[in-house]
């Protein structure tokens, strides 16, 4: 499903004539990618913020326990994809599977904590707040440039890019370096939570 929106400064061709237009910028139309839903929650009656806090421990422990499951299965046909630990590196790991729940609940409690506190309520999902957000972008983009590549070359890039630059930044630049930061911390968090030593 696409859908287009035309904001009110770019349907009157004297008010907008490029991309930038004195302090504001001009986007003609958004394309909205595949993946977003114009709707509160994507499912009825479960508000986005809990699916949100959910979704990981979910993840989380139903892999463990398939893995779990295969682990202590006594399946023959598993052993030769089974990764057999040395003598020297079942010597160095000194956590009880006991501690080592223990602090897989302990970091779920807290993730589930912050993101409560960071999450709070959904924002109201629509195409104009879309709308608004890529124009902020878009002005954002237009100081950049300008201190980048200077008043005169930054202004011919933003004409000839700007809208492109701007789309692609909004649906799948920014959210791709806040999925690869996430992953970065969670990584980070288990990592240090993990060593038997901080246990």
């Amino acid at each position: 499903m696409r859908y287009e929106l035309f904001s009110s400064t770019t349907m009157n061709s004297t008010a907008c004539r490029g991309f930038v237009n004195g302090d504001n910028v001009c986007l003609s139309s958004i394309r909205i990618p595949f993946y977003f839903a114009v709707r509160q929650n994507l499912f009825d009656g479960i508000l986005d913020t809990y699916l949100a806090l959910a979704a990981p421990l979910l993840a989380y422990w139903l892999m463990s326990l398939g893995f779990y499951c295969l682990d202590v299965s006594q399946w023959r046909w598993l052993d030769k994809y089974r990764i057999h630990e040395s003598e020297e590196v079942k010597s160095r790991n000194l956590a009880t599977p006991r501690e080592v729940a223990w602090a897989v609940v302990l970091q779920h409690v807290m993730q589930t904590l912050l993101g409560y506190a960071w999450l709070n309520e959904s924002p109201e999902i629509s195409v104009a707040r879309c709308q608004s957000e890529m124009e902020d972008l878009g002005r954002m983009l237009v100081l950049v440039v300008r201190w980048v590549m200077g008043e005169e070359s930054g202004l011919k890039f933003l004409e000839l890019r700007g809208p492109e630059i701007t789309h692609w930044l909004y649906w799948w630049g920014i959210p791709a370096m806040q999925i690869l930061f996430a992953l970065y911390v969670s990584c980070k968090s288990s990592s240090v939570l993990t060593h038997s030593d901080v246990l």
